[in-house]
């Protein structure tokens, strides 16, 4: 309920994507739940066999112009994804920033202290 999606979203499903409710995206954010083999470097990545596992977006989140999320990925309620992260089969705590490719937590809320930045090697 009440999500606004950008243009150029493309969402695929083959298992199971799940979104929350009041989640709001930019323009070209890519979502998939599935991803091809590679291992067998005796067969092109194409023809291999994919892989799928299910990909959560939780409640109040908002994902920033071109963010990619791959298959696997959990992300919890009321998080910002920066533009053009790459979150790949991370899981995200509530209430949280992440940015970069591949994406970490770079910001986090604490209760009595507000939003905090959350150390590189943490």
């Amino acid at each position: 309920d009440r999500c606004t999606l950008g243009k150029g979203i493309g969402i695929v499903g083959h298992e199971r994507v799940e979104l929350g409710d009041d989640i709001w995206t930019g323009h070209y954010v890519y979502i998939t739940d599935q991803n091809h083999g590679y291992e067998d470097i005796d067969l092109p990545i194409g023809v291999q066999m994919w892989k799928n596992e299910p990909v959560s977006i939780g409640d109040g989140c908002w994902l920033g112009h071109g963010a990619i999320v791959l298959p696997g990925s959990r992300i919890g309620r009321h998080v910002v994804i920066a533009a053009g992260a790459v979150v790949a089969g991370l899981t995200v705590p509530d209430n949280a920033v992440v940015a970069g490719v591949p994406a970490r937590v770079v910001r986090k809320y604490v209760p009595g202290e507000g939003w905090v930045a959350v150390p590189r090697d943490a």
